[in-house]
């Protein structure tokens, strides 16, 4: 599949320069390698399963915790954020779902992993901002880019 079916010309320009900028590690090929989408998604299914089962609904939330690190490892092990955010009920399993579907067509030699972050993170904007947000393009943008590493930036942020 071609890019341009994905993306414009000007998108694809703003996502390698993007990507060429910030010094980003690609790791599409690895992503192709490992193919850890499947798993993901089991666990993902296994938790919505869980958490919905009318079994579960007294369950404290410590044990309901428990309960989903113990089936859902994988995730719990590999993804904690994800798993936060979708046992803590701040994303839908909806959008999980086309999260994934998007994952598997790095898998699948279809999209680079810029080309995911950018369509997903169209499809985040479009669930999660305000419908009359404004969202400028990179090329608008006038934010002052400061490098800093990930522990100084976790330090700063506890």
């Amino acid at each position: 599949m071609d890019d341009s079916e994905y993306f414009n010309k000007d998108e694809m320009d703003a996502i390698n320069d993007l990507a060429s900028q910030h010094k980003t590690t690609d790791y599409t090929e690895m992503i192709r390698i490992t193919k850890h989408g499947d798993i993901v998604r089991e666990d993902v299914v296994e938790m919505e399963r869980i958490l919905n089962a009318e079994e579960n609904k007294n369950l404290t939330p410590t044990e309901m915790e428990e309960l989903l690190k113990e089936n859902c490892n994988f995730l719990h092990t590999y993804c904690p954020d994800i798993f936060r955010f979708l046992s803590k009920n701040t994303m839908n399993f909806k959008m999980m779902y086309s999260i994934l579907d998007n994952f598997k067509e790095i898998e699948d030699g279809k999209l680079t992993q810029h080309q995911f972050a950018s369509k997903c993170g169209k499809m985040l904007a479009s669930e999660y901002l305000p419908k009359n947000t404004e969202i400028k393009s990179s090329t608008q943008s006038t934010i002052e880019v400061k490098e800093i590493s990930w522990n100084n930036w976790k330090s700063a942020n506890k």
